[in-house]
């Protein structure tokens, strides 16, 4: 499905995303700590599904609303002509160099609510890296908030923006808090971790789909690869619609998708990618040489708990 690329007031949108997804750990009640806060107490990071001890694996793909939340804050914090503005946003027009017409998604696939829940794709290595140690940022603040050591603030701006640097060196507005102690590490995850969730994961889909209402989200039981798409034409060689949603809201279960298949993922070595895309064959090896930016890659998060050490 094409649509045309609209503006739907985004910066309320957003701003109101960035409290509500961003932050969206377990429990958002305000919880005011009187000793230490131990690493078992950490809540899980949003959107992460616990792979092994004090290690989670996003649940889904960075999606395209996921990846305007981070823009439209570096924009919001260092303004919109910013070298840091400008370096956060992806490359919108990779849709024009697919084999098939898809020029039209390049009016529509990162803009449009109507794909806010796909994969995002047309970013770099680097924008990966960048988007994850924001996202980092933006947990440990909000951890900070809940457990009232300080309160938010609405106003920052470049020079006093919240960093788990700054909160821990003493350059941030408070003394560091002595009850907590860790801070969420997000990366991309390396070979062996993805390696690992495919296993996983894979066998524990199969248990949790049956509690989903396949109606609404069959298109999360198949590998979405070159063989799997039944709308091949000589127009959309990958079909009109490339890629999939990354979740569905009618399983009782969280499921962890397109591990492979969908979009090819950024891994800690930049010359790799993992699990393949919709332009790959479902039999096609689960490594593949990493070209960016393009309209195939994207990638997800990993984190972890660290303990700060001065």
């Amino acid at each position: 499905m094409y649509f045309r690329k609209i503006d739907f007031k985004k910066e309320i949108v957003l701003f109101l995303l960035i409290v509500l997804t961003v932050f969206s750990c377990k429990t958002r009640e305000i919880i005011e700590l009187k000793s230490e806060l131990t690493i078992d107490k950490y809540p899980d990071p949003p959107n992460g599904i616990e792979l092994d001890s004090n290690v989670f694996f996003d649940a889904t793909e960075i999606t395209n609303i996921s990846y305007q939340e981070y823009v439209f804050w570096k924009g919001k914090i260092y303004g919109k002509t910013s070298k840091e503005f400008l370096a956060a946003l992806p490359k919108e027009n990779v849709w024009d160099s697919l084999e098939g017409k898809y020029s039209v998604l390049s009016q529509s696939y990162y803009g449009h609510v109507a794909y806010r829940e796909y994969p995002v794709v047309g970013v770099s290595y680097e924008q990966a890296i960048d988007f994850s140690k924001w996202r980092g940022d933006r947990v440990m603040e909000y951890l900070l908030i809940k457990h009232k050591i300080f309160e938010y603030d609405s106003v920052q701006n470049k020079n006093t923006v919240f960093t788990i640097e700054k909160y821990f060196d003493g350059k941030y507005k408070i003394n560091p808090s002595p009850f907590l102690k860790y801070y969420p590490v997000f990366s991309l995850p390396d070979s062996a971790t993805f390696m690992k969730a495919l296993v996983r994961f894979d066998s524990l889909n199969r248990i949790n789909f049956k509690y989903c209402k396949e109606k609404y989200c069959s298109e999360l039981k198949k590998t979405t690869c070159l063989e799997t798409n039944e709308e091949i034409s000589e127009k959309y060689l990958y079909g009109p619609d490339p890629t999939e949603v990354t979740d569905c809201s009618f399983c009782k279960y969280q499921l962890v998708t397109h591990i492979r298949g969908n979009v090819r993922e950024f891994t800690t070595n930049h010359k790799i990618t993992f699990g393949g895309s919709y332009r790959d064959s479902c039999n096609a090896k689960l490594f593949f040489e990493n070209k960016e930016p393009n309209a195939y890659t994207g990638f997800r998060n990993v984190c972890s708990w660290k303990k700060w050490k001065n």
